[in-house]
């Protein structure tokens, strides 16, 4: 051989494994063995997707408001005091204005969650553009979330949310005077639950001197009510909610709309709707009747227990009468209940010869349920009679069923 190969020695290859080369006792012969590293696991702290609304029209050198979703694909949590949502403007491939408004985030927002903000952002004036005759190209509003004084997303590789925009005109720009001297609301602190009839407190910031409105909103077609205004401050406003009735339990927000017409971010709250207890008839459940007795009767249906008095039925969401022959017996009935629209099972009732009978399956606050009765009848004609009342809750003014 002409050529001898080099002495042992490491390394990595092309593809980044991990290489050792030992020579032969000849020194023709390269044995190479490559030690795989598997892939990185790690997920990406920084990570961000934008979900858009169709090109937002805005009126030039004013503060406007466009709807984001923004959807938190890292690893780390969002905390409303340093995370926010901003932009930049580009005006083809150059940056035009790169340090955009600062929207808060409403909550802190965890990995795989979203939310969607109403975005202030400050439109560049279309006569400025004449002042830079090198640069051409469309108008683009490029969204970009910023961990304040650490970093903006797009600089740890994660995409902008890209859009277009139009220009409004000038009169309509003008018919909205009130945009000049707009000041956005900001909402810092507020209840968690809301209910009809109950107060809330909503602190903050630029609420103005004026008294706005309070709306409380849900996703449903014409889910709105304003709040009734108890008082108003700069940084603090007090709102009672309307009584309401006919409504179910929905994930709502909060919204604060200045006396100019500025309106907060969404300060999502739980609305749990006026509650109703009411107890369950027969007619809403189905009944399952063990005929493991000489004479069974479920729900007034079947052979009464011979013997005076025991022929008497008893309203219930479930009665049951179960008579031994001469030998004892035993069984299992069972009652099944389902609920719709918030409704779930609050409380049962166990009555009659409870000592022969015990009950399992009840699910308190739950929509549905299968409940089995175990009964036990001496011998000798013993009769077990006994009932069960099951109680439901659920929104005021709303079918259970």
């Amino acid at each position: 051989m002409s050529e001898t190969t080099p002495p042992s020695q490491g390394g990595r290859d092309e593809r980044g494994n991990v290489v050792n080369r030992a020579r032969g006792l000849a020194g023709a012969m390269v044995i190479t063995f490559a030690v795989l590293l598997p892939p990185s696991s790690d997920a990406a702290p920084y990570g961000a997707t934008y979900s858009l609304s169709p090109t937002p029209a805005v009126c030039g050198g004013q503060a406007n408001s466009v709807d984001v979703t923004v959807t938190n694909t890292g690893t780390l949590t969002w905390d409303p005091q340093k995370f926010s949502l901003s932009y930049h403007w580009y005006l083809g491939p150059q940056v035009y204005i790169f340090d955009g408004l600062r929207t808060p985030l409403p909550q802190p927002l965890g990995p795989n969650q979203k939310v969607t903000i109403q975005a202030a952002v400050h439109a560049p004036n279309p006569a400025s553009f004449l002042l830079l005759p090198n640069i051409t190209g469309p108008l683009t509003l490029k969204w970009d979330m910023v961990q304040e004084g650490v970093t903006w997303f797009s600089q740890q590789g994660v995409p902008t949310g890209d859009q277009g925009v139009t220009f409004k005109s000038n009169t309509e720009c003008l018919d909205r005077h009130f945009l000049l001297t707009r000041v956005y609301p900001r909402i810092t602190n507020g209840p968690k639950v809301a209910e009809p009839e109950s107060v809330i407190i909503l602190g903050g910031e630029r609420f103005g001197k004026s008294a706005g409105k309070v709306l409380l909103k849900w996703d449903d077609p014409g889910g709105e009510v304003k709040l009734e205004i108890l008082a108003w401050h700069d940084n603090v406003v007090g709102a009672r909610v309307p009584a309401m009735s006919g409504v179910v339990d929905y994930a709502a927000s909060l919204v604060l709309v200045t006396a100019s017409g500025a309106r907060s971010t969404l300060w999502p709250v739980k609305f749990l709707a006026t509650r109703n207890l009411l107890w369950l008839p027969d007619t809403a459940v189905q009944a399952t009747c063990s005929q493991a007795a000489w004479r069974n009767r479920c729900n007034s249906v079947g052979d009464p227990p011979l013997g005076l008095g025991f022929h008497v039925d008893r309203a219930a969401t479930f009665s049951a009468s179960h008579q031994s022959g001469v030998d004892f017996a035993q069984g299992t009935d069972a009652i099944s209940a389902t609920l719709a629209n918030g409704w779930v099972l609050h409380n049962h009732d166990l009555w009659g010869t409870r000592d022969r009978v015990s009950l399992s399956g009840f699910a308190e606050g739950s929509p549905s349920a299968t409940v089995r009765l175990f009964w036990t009848a001496g011998n000798f004609f013993d009769i077990v009679r006994y009932g069960v009342n099951l109680t439901i809750i659920g929104p005021k003014g709303v079918p259970y069923k």
